[in-house]
């Protein structure tokens, strides 16, 4: 909340204030409407925890001798900073109020922002760092549907990635195709969270040091978004990405001998189990309104079959109640 500049008690507000006058002489004069206000924005420029997919899952398979990279530990990230919605205020609130030569002006210092303007301009700040405040924390829901669909059932939806589709359209996709997966998700708005569904196989495999090493392999999906809302609570960017394993085979091999039992050479090692796997992988960033479908992205299926499948991959993203 706002504080009015006769009313601060910090010092180094006082101190700061006193900056602000003496850098500007001449602009405040009797009779001027112009009041100093201080806006505690630290709340709003908390960093958020992000929740990916690891990536030994999401990523397309990769040579076993690839090191994992687990998602633990990932830093949070700061979506806002009290810079930034300076500049948001200087753009979105009376841009041609914003002039030295008037005595207004935005200082930021230690996460709060002092401003000196008119009356009604504290007010449409404070109406656009509530609607900020409301947004930082606000819950949102990612929906998505897959649905593989005939080669002779896509031509409609050929060059219509990023499009908008109607709940009636979406249905008559679904009518026309096999509905593969129906992954939602719900976090905060622009953090980055993930549902992953299907079963783990596990197998053997030589490691980059010849040396037995087990490994595993997802037979589903990995849907892992990341939804942003803009200001006005209307259109959204999400951040997709898509990884679906079907028909997953491991060939039986030799089982991992103990180490004691290694052969010392490394072009000796024991055979690895082969594994085979037909995999889609969907990476977007869409710009969407919200509480509608769009169709993300077209993913062929790579089944080995002339007349292969496609997968339809529609995304929509729903604000919740607070």
């Amino acid at each position: 909340m706002p504080t009015r500049f006769p009313r601060l008690t910090c010092l180094g507000a006082l101190l700061l204030t006193a900056c602000i006058l003496q850098s500007r002489p001449g602009t405040l004069h009797a009779g001027e409407a112009l009041r100093l206000e201080a806006y505690d924005v630290r709340a709003l420029c908390a960093a958020i925890s992000h929740c990916p997919a690891p990536t030994g899952i999401l990523e397309p398979v990769a040579a076993p001798e690839a090191p994992p990279n687990p998602t633990v530990g990932l830093a949070a990230e700061r979506v806002l900073t009290a810079a930034s919605i300076a500049d948001v205020i200087r753009n979105r609130v009376k841009p041609e109020s914003w002039d030295p030569n008037q005595g207004t002006s935005i200082e930021e210092r230690a996460g709060q922002l002092f401003v000196i303007q008119r009356p009604e301009i504290h007010d449409l700040i404070r109406g656009l760092l509530d609607s900020f405040s409301k947004q930082a924390r606000l819950p949102v829901t990612v929906r998505g549907l897959i649905v593989d669909v005939a080669p002779d059932e896509v031509l409609p939806f050929l060059g219509k990635a990023g499009t908008t589709f109607s709940q009636e359209r979406v249905d008559a996709a679904l009518n026309a195709g096999t509905l593969a997966a129906m992954p939602s998700v719900t976090c905060l708005n622009a953090q980055r969270a993930h549902v992953v569904s299907g079963a783990m196989h596990y197998y053997a495999a030589r490691s980059r040091d010849g040396e037995p090493a087990p490994q595993s392999i997802l037979e589903g999906i990995v849907f892992d978004v990341q939804p942003t809302l803009g200001v006005d609570g209307k259109t959204a960017t999400l951040v997709l990405r898509l990884t679906a394993n079907a028909n997953v085979k491991i060939e039986p091999g030799a089982a991992p001998a103990p180490l004691a039992q290694q052969p010392a050479k490394r072009d000796e090692a024991p055979a690895s189990q082969p594994v085979s796997v037909d995999q889609q992988a969907v990476r977007a960033t869409l710009e969407l309104p919200v509480g509608e479908w769009v169709l993300a992205a077209l993913a062929p299926k790579a089944d080995g079959r002339a007349q292969a499948m496609t997968s339809l991959v529609f995304v929509l993203v729903k604000r919740q109640a607070p």
